[in-house]
């Protein structure tokens, strides 16, 4: 039986140069197949001055194939190819808004012939206003929205026109998925009987193995009590890193990944002894996951956060690594080798146990991440879409 070849049209809500997602994983592997366009974010955030760097690279580039991210570097399959389209940022009025539903179409248009696309799947995780503008402008095979946060909460400032958009979406896609329990009942209140469950996974072959100590903490003593991932003020719980950190000064507690600027400043107003790496490259995560002794997942404990599946539970734990978490609905599936603990004083105890704990468990934790692989999220995927 030959594998269907239907172009896929990847409207993501991470741009391409961001750190490697689901958004990312699934457009890779689509591309070994299919003809893939991934379209970089069309903008939910309020503009900042941080931004620019982004706006300017986005100023210099149209249609190309995959340009260089500071965050992976990859072989790209020639049938995947990248847009990062130039948009009004953030626009709250009708007219700009309107503004930006043409110029997306338009580049999309252009982006599609130069690929030989017409048609084919439209497949998102971005209810923005410029996507919703293009459904219905293709005679599409089917359109998927694959919901990966709850962006009306992420973004409270765009909460109304992103839920607009949602429910646009919700009434038009032909397949739903979402990536936690929580967004799956989300969905059904917003009147989507048909909600597919496909939570995120894990690269197997890419943390298997031995990796060197990186540089950046070959020289901090030990125990390495760590996070890793991108640092959001609105999910991450940075003032219980800070007082992690003050309180044991005997751990090196360490984050790895980006930082928002506004925690960054945090972290230098408040002098505190938490060591920063800053981003590090996808195919350098495992060497630092495997520097750890515990690894955390520090996430506020918020209507927001508990719609959050975390990708980084899998990498965690087929590391080996003892895993301790503010409470999550979505690690409830994981037993007590996550450990789950509210407040400081109950946070801190259960690193203690972690660190006690060590890698008697290794095994165990391996072996339930492994149940988790990328393989097995796409076949999912794939099977949802059936011959098309």
């Amino acid at each position: 039986m030959m594998k269907p070849t239907t172009p896929i049209v990847y409207c993501s809500s991470v741009d391409w140069e961001s750190a490697w997602e689901r958004m990312h994983q699934f457009a890779w592997m689509f591309a070994q197949e299919r003809t893939v366009l991934f379209v970089d974010n069309p903008g939910v955030r309020p503009l900042r001055w941080d931004h620019f760097p982004r706006i300017m690279r986005r100023l210099s580039r149209t249609v190309e194939r995959q340009h260089a991210s500071q965050y992976h570097a990859r072989p790209e399959p020639l049938t995947l190819q990248h847009l990062s389209p130039l948009l009004i940022p953030s626009p709250t009025d009708a007219l700009s808004m309107r503004i930006n539903r043409r110029w997306f179409t338009r580049q999309l248009t252009r982006a599609m012939a130069r690929m030989g696309i017409v048609g084919g799947i439209l497949w998102t995780s971005s209810p923005t206003d410029p996507v919703v503008g293009i459904m219905d402008a293709w005679p599409w095979k089917a359109v998927v929205y694959d919901c990966v946060d709850d962006l009306p909460a992420l973004h409270p400032a765009r909460a109304r026109q992103l839920q607009a958009a949602e429910d646009a979406l919700l009434r038009r896609a032909d397949v739903v998925v979402a990536t936690s329990q929580a967004l799956v009942q989300k969905l059904h209140n917003r009147g989507r009987t048909a909600v597919h469950y496909i939570p995120n996974g894990l690269e197997l072959d890419r943390f298997a193995g031995e990796h060197a100590m990186p540089d950046a903490l070959a020289r901090l003593p030990r125990p390495i009590v760590g996070v890793l991932g991108q640092m959001l003020p609105n999910v991450v719980d940075l003032e219980l890193v800070i007082e992690l950190a003050k309180t044991h000064p005997e751990w090196s507690v360490v984050l790895v990944g980006p930082i928002e600027p506004s925690m960054a400043k945090r972290l230098a107003d408040a002098d505190s002894p938490v060591h920063c790496t800053g981003p590090v490259r996808y195919e350098q995560v495992p060497a630092y996951l495997q520097a750890f002794d515990v690894a955390l997942i520090p996430f506020l404990e918020s209507p927001l956060t508990r719609a959050i599946h975390p990708l980084k539970v899998y990498e965690y734990l087929y590391c080996g690594l003892p895993v301790v978490s503010t409470r999550l609905p979505e690690l409830d599936q994981f037993g007590d080798l996550v450990l789950q603990a509210s407040g400081f004083v109950n946070f801190s105890a259960a690193v203690n146990y972690a660190l006690d704990e060590g890698t008697s468990r290794a095994n165990a934790r391996r072996q339930a991440a492994r149940e988790h692989s990328w393989d097995a999220r796409f076949a999912q995927v794939t099977a949802l879409l059936g011959d098309r």
